[in-house]
């Protein structure tokens, strides 16, 4: 009984010894294997011939060819599906989720008008700390239309320590930090050295 020997040569090699990408010292030693195995030699005999048909092709098979790959691509263009705008998807939300999604929505708009509301609270209360525990009601407060009306009033000689300011509620006014009036005659002291 002759066992036969059983070349362990992977022939993916042998085809990359073929089109000359074998690097050094591997494709030395792919020209001495090849000179002793037989059944890799062969391989590689087939696989030259099946180069050589692929590089030399009629003129009649590449319009076979160009043919047959026309008719592939159209194939392909026909199925692949047209892209729908995306206003135009349907979005499906079920039920328990849309209600989920409506609820939560609910809890937030409470709190945030519970904090709107506690934020007011607060100021209100600072407002009662500065003015010494004292509530404001409508006899402490003294309208000002202007602020030269402002500064004619914090100039005059009966003015309290504390002074609030309500600054206009509508959407166009915004303030930033907290506003400081200065006299003319204490900001020029202040410049001096």
């Amino acid at each position: 009984m002759n066992k036969k020997n059983i070349c362990t040569i992977d022939r993916q090699l042998i085809s990359i010894y073929l089109d000359g990408e074998l690097p050094s010292p591997w494709k030395e030693k792919m020209e001495v294997h090849l000179a002793e195995c037989s059944e890799c030699a062969e391989h590689l005999e087939r696989y030259r011939r099946l180069s050589q048909c692929l590089h030399t092709t009629s003129a009649e098979e590449s319009v076979v060819l160009r043919t047959v790959q026309d008719r592939v691509w159209q194939n392909v263009n026909r199925r692949v599906p047209k892209p729908v705008p995306l206003w135009r998807h349907r979005v499906l939300v079920p039920l328990p989720a849309l209600a989920a999604a409506a609820a939560v929505l609910i809890v937030f708009s409470v709190v945030f008008v519970a904090q709107q509301m506690k934020e007011e609270a607060s100021v209100q209360e600072q407002v009662n700390m500065a003015l010494g525990g004292m509530p404001l009601n409508a006899e402490s407060v003294i309208p000002v239309s202007d602020r030269n009306t402002m500064f004619q009033y914090l100039e005059g000689e009966d003015t309290a320590d504390t002074v609030i300011i309500k600054l206009p509620e509508n959407q166009n006014f915004s303030s930033y930090g907290e506003p400081t009036y200065i006299k003319a005659v204490d900001y020029s002291r202040r410049i001096k050295p």
